[in-house]
């Protein structure tokens, strides 16, 4: 009988030390939770997970080409009382334009498609910032390729573009130079984003930017968002040919914080705000309910309807551009610049005469790029340019 109630009592002690074990085990689990919850909630609210951003390897190439680009503008955009300086620009540009017209020549021998593109929007836009800029962006993606870059730079030079030593059919590449697009996760993307062409037009029309500067953004948040959620791309978004959509620190298809659109709207009723638009567009956003915290994430989130998340996207383009207008800097021809602000957020953008492209650090199918960098290379890349052109504003 002692035995019996010895062991009856070893038994007793050790089902309580075993129960108050798994107690203090789920409270801990709960406890840390909790935590890690709060140390969320404050990251955002302080700004500890905005992006620290690096800056991109061509930054030095994208800001020569835009300054070249500004001192040839077209003489009636420009308050130039003396003719011969008008004649210089004059000059500089036809140059320009025959260094052009013999790069796209150089770039059909090694990336036909490519060489198409371009040619494609100039008979349809025949801007000149613009092919530049196409140009640059098909030869940074060219410039490893053998031969390429001599044969680029004889255009420079003014001469015909031929190197000793012809060039080979291996010369050419396969698939487009940009290798984004060569993938099944662009083919879903441009199918989404088709999908949504009338609500990207709509929503950047209304708050002034292109549309296309918003569809770049959109593009190259989906294009980061499918590379590092394979899984979810698999199983949802490749078969329904759908959007992604962000969650936990960031919302909607835009990627857009809390902090983030808390700030565009303030920013639309602050008049003070370097970043307000004017009386028009003050109620933009107003809400409906009287509980906006809920209504602003159900807008942000809702997977049915993308309207507000490209609102705020445009919204937020639009005060970036207007802070560096009103700065005496305009970044409004710089849609590298405007997509990298758009990446690091209000606090970093910083309006000066030297802005670079970055943003976070993104590796697409082994290639490194940057947000701004990626983001220019879209804009650029003549993809989609029939739903959204480079003349729309």
């Amino acid at each position: 009988m002692i035995i019996y109630k010895s062991r009856l009592i070893t038994y007793n002690r050790l089902v309580k030390s075993f129960i108050k074990f798994v107690g203090n085990f789920f409270l801990t689990v709960i406890i840390f939770g909790l935590v890690v919850l709060a140390c969320g909630f404050f990251a955002v609210k302080y700004g500890w997970t905005n992006v620290a951003g690096k800056v991109d390897e061509n930054d030095q190439l994208y800001a020569v080409t835009s300054t070249k680009l500004e001192k040839i503008a077209e003489p009636e955009d420009r308050e130039v009382a003396q003719p011969t300086i008008q004649n210089n620009i004059i000059d500089e540009r036809f140059a320009l334009e025959q260094e052009n017209a013999c790069k796209i020549s150089i770039i059909s021998n090694y990336s036909p498609i490519n060489a198409k593109a371009i040619e494609s929007v100039v008979e349809e836009n025949d801007s000149l910032p613009v092919t530049t800029n196409m140009i640059l962006a098909v030869t940074l993606r060219l410039k490893e390729v053998p031969g390429f870059t001599d044969n680029s730079q004889y255009c420079e030079s003014g001469q015909d573009g031929k190197v000793a030593g012809a060039m080979t059919q291996s010369s050419l590449i396969s698939g487009n130079a940009f290798l984004w697009s060569n993938g099944e996760e662009w083919e879903t993307i441009e199918a989404a984003v088709r999908k949504d062409r009338d609500l990207i037009n709509k929503t950047a029309i209304a708050a002034g930017i292109e549309p296309r500067l918003l569809a770049a953004a959109l593009v190259v948040e989906q294009i980061r968002l499918y590379h590092t959620q394979r899984e979810l791309y698999e199983k949802v978004f490749k078969p329904l040919k759908i959007l992604g959509t962000a969650n936990k620190m960031a919302w909607g298809v835009m990627s857009i914080k809390e902090k983030t659109a808390i700030k565009v709207e303030d920013s639309l009723k602050d008049k003070n705000s370097p970043f307000y638009l004017g009386l028009e567009s003050e109620n933009l956003l107003d809400f409906t309910t009287d509980n906006p915290i809920q209504e602003r994430f159900d807008r942000l989130v809702n997977e049915k309807d993308h309207y507000y998340s490209y609102l705020y996207g445009s919204l937020y383009l639009k005060e970036l551009e207007t802070q560096w207008e009103k700065a005496g800097t305009p970044i409004d021809k710089r849609p590298e610049i405007l997509l990298t602000l758009y990446n690091l957020g209000f606090d970093r953008s910083k309006p000066k005469a030297d802005p670079q492209v970055g943003g976070s650090d993104l590796d697409i199918l082994g290639t490194k790029y940057t947000f701004g960098g990626l983001g220019y290379e879209f804009y650029y890349s003549g993809k989609m340019s029939d739903v959204f052109s480079y003349s729309d504003k």
